[in-house]
């Protein structure tokens, strides 16, 4: 679990490079975010934030592969994830691959929208300065 952009906490069965570049991920975009900006207004949803941990930690529990690259999130019937951190943690309690999943199909969908993967430093830089939020 990442607290905030502050520090990163694993379990031992948990400390692997995959869930370990997962949290980082969390760590990067919240710093990018600013720690304030995301406490008070949360900009980017959970499932943004979520979502983009797994696309860079390449997570082949949620997304499939070809060649080594990544294609898309494995393909399935999931559940809407929730935009608000509490409504995902409850709901991930029972149902958290589903949701992992979810949640990476959709930012693949909004990035694919947006410009890919390397409009996310540039995305962040808008929504600091207030132009825009991940909806």
């Amino acid at each position: 679990m990442a607290y905030l952009n502050l520090f990163v906490f694993v379990y031992p069965d948990g400390a692997t490079a995959t869930i370990l570049a997962h949290e980082m991920a969390h760590g990067e975009l919240h710093a990018r975010l600013g720690t304030a900006r995301r406490l008070v207004s949360q900009p980017v949803p959970t499932w943004f934030d979520e979502g983009l941990a797994v696309l860079v930690s390449q997570d082949s529990r949620y997304l499939e592969f070809a060649s080594g690259a990544v294609t898309g999130c494995k393909a399935g019937d999931w559940p809407e994830p929730p935009s608000d951190q509490s409504s995902f943690r409850r709901q991930a309690a029972t149902e958290a691959e589903a949701l992992y999943t979810a949640s990476a199909c959709k930012t693949i969908a909004w990035l694919d929208d947006h410009g890919g993967i390397n409009a996310t430093p540039a995305l962040m830089d808008r929504i600091r300065s207030g132009d825009i939020a991940v909806r």
